[in-house]
């Protein structure tokens, strides 16, 4: 009860923060994102974008992130969603990727480098967090 009403005020507290990150070639600050967090299990993770950049003839996004994991429960594989905008702050789409990875419970693991797949060129910013979770199913011995 105690440990929900605490993530319950950080979901308050974040809520109205945006996880966005700008390219850093354009010169604008990266700064250093806020955590998003959800009250359901299958989103009960911390997701800190910690870079955002471009490679291919700047058609490809490439990010580095954090993620931790709020539960008692190990999860798995992580669904990222990115949406890039355009300086005037037109949205150029939304990729989707999973990060085939296990997250401990009570854990952080960075994801680095991470290829998102291909953009518009034209991107400025993009604000990407975790849409889903895999729960870990639990294994029995006979």
């Amino acid at each position: 009860m105690r440990l929900a009403c605490i993530l319950l005020a950080v979901g308050a507290l974040v809520s109205s923060l945006s996880v966005a990150i700008a390219r850093p070639s354009l010169g604008a600050e990266t700064g250093r994102p806020p955590l998003r967090i959800s009250d359901r299990l299958e989103k009960m993770v911390g997701f800190i974008l910690t870079s955002a950049r471009a490679e291919g003839f700047d058609s490809v996004l490439v990010i580095s992130a954090r993620i931790k994991n709020f539960s008692e429960q190990p999860l798995k594989d992580p669904v990222i969603k990115c949406s890039v905008f355009a300086p005037s702050g037109t949205k150029l789409g939304t990729r989707r990727q999973t990060f085939y990875e296990l997250l401990p419970p009570r854990k952080e693991i960075r994801m680095r480098n991470f290829n998102m797949g291909f953009v518009n060129s034209q991107w400025s910013r993009a604000n990407c967090e975790v849409v889903g979770v895999g729960r870990v199913a639990s294994v029995t011995r006979s």
